[in-house]
This record gives C-alpha cells, structure tokens and sequence, in this order.
C-alpha cells in the first residue's frame, strides 16, 4: 500500500520537479496571431509593487487579470494606463480584495465591461482582431466556513 500511495504521489507531482535535460521552447506559430494573458494575486498589501508593474513590462501580456486589488493597487495600476487603457476596476466593500481587468486590446464594440455586485469578479468582452473574448478575473471566497452563511 505504502509503494502503490508513493507511486500515486510521483505521478501526480512529476510535472512539477526540475528537469534533468533540456526543454526545446516552443514557438510561435508564423501562420497566426499569439495573445497573452497574465494572471496575478497582487496581495492588496504587497510592499514591492514595483517589481509587479516591472514584470508586467517584461512579459508585456496583451491582457491583465488581477485579484487583490486595493487603494494602493489602484493608484500604483495608475501607472501603466497609456499601455492598458481599456480597463475595469471592481472595489471590494472592504477595500483589500477587489479585481481588475487591464487590456492593451479595445474592449468588442456594443459590449461593455462588468463588475459583480460584490466586487470579487470582473467581466469584460475584448476585441481580438474582430474576434470577442469573454474574459475574466475572479477573486474566490475563503472556503467553508468562513463565508458561507447558510
């Protein structure tokens, strides 16, 4: 049982481990256009927000799904408005947890971004190159009990 439970783990888990040889990078396609999307948990009380706003600007995503946001999230994004001008911002009542949505791409024409009531998801459609992306950012609740409330 105990060498069958050891296989179990290192299968489950072997993608995770260091490679021992190297690993070719894979390519961009020449034939189409390649988007990017960046995901990042701010942590609404992160002490180097610079280095965030820097490796946004190296990886230079064409969308940006954020959690965590708080005031000081909201003036730091300030920053880099000229690059993701099509935005949404969604506060959560306490301040600390809310999303954003930042886009370098023009949000799809008649559609229009939205923020759940309670500030913990953001939904907006984006234009890429005459195709509408349904795109999201999503801050879940604490699992049971701390906020189910049945």
């Amino acid at each position: 049982a105990a060498l069958l439970f050891a296989l179990a783990c290192l299968a489950t888990t072997a993608s995770a481990l260091p490679r021992l040889w190297p690993q070719q990078a894979v390519a961009k396609p020449a034939d189409r256009i390649v988007y990017s999307l960046l995901q990042i948990n701010l942590r609404f009380d992160n002490p180097t927000p610079k280095k965030v706003l820097s490796l946004i600007g190296r990886t230079n995503p064409d969308v940006i799904t954020l959690d965590e946001l708080s005031g000081m999230w909201t003036r730091e994004l300030g920053y880099i408005t000229g690059a993701y001008p099509y935005r949404i911002l969604c506060p959560y009542p306490n301040g600390v947890f809310g999303v954003a949505l930042l886009s370098r791409r023009p949000f799809a024409p008649g559609t229009a971004p939205h923020c759940e009531p309670r500030g913990a998801m953001a939904t907006a459609t984006i234009d890429f190159g005459g195709t509408g992306v349904d795109v999201a950012a999503i801050h879940l609740s604490w699992p049971w009990p701390r906020e189910q409330y049945w």
